[in-house]
């Protein structure tokens, strides 16, 4: 077959795996070859006018997906990391809480100190 010569690998090193690999190259080759053949595409389908049309698109399209794919990842990380009405309620009523567990505190450190004003130097380092 006279297209079989451009698959062919150049001989490399002598290894043991060598003859298997450029068994496999070229034969994989061959079955491409038979592919395209039988399916009808080849010149037929890869003429100029293809050809000026497909590369141009093709290296509009890499950029145009990169950035899209880019966009897409910081709309999804922003909506993953804003804060729901549910989760603002949550915290509103944490804050809440808080507060009033350090009221309570407040109180009943205040009436520590009424009742035993030294508890505070016996319990200062805990």
């Amino acid at each position: 077959m006279p297209g079989i010569k451009s698959c062919r690998a150049q001989p490399f090193a002598v290894s043991a795996i060598a003859p298997a690999l450029l068994y496999y190259r070229t034969s994989m080759c061959v079955s491409l070859r038979k592919l395209v053949r039988k399916a009808g595409w080849g010149i037929k389908m890869f003429n100029s006018a293809t050809i000026w049309i497909l590369i141009p698109l093709t290296a509009l399209m890499i950029p145009i997906i990169a950035i899209l794919a880019s966009v897409f990842k910081a709309r999804y990380r922003a909506q993953q990391s804003s804060i729901t009405d549910e989760d603002r309620d949550r915290l509103a009523d944490l804050v809440q809480v808080a507060d009033t567990l350090a009221n309570r505190i407040a109180t009943l450190e205040s009436i520590l100190d009424a009742e035993f004003p030294e508890w505070r130097d016996d319990h200062e380092g805990e």
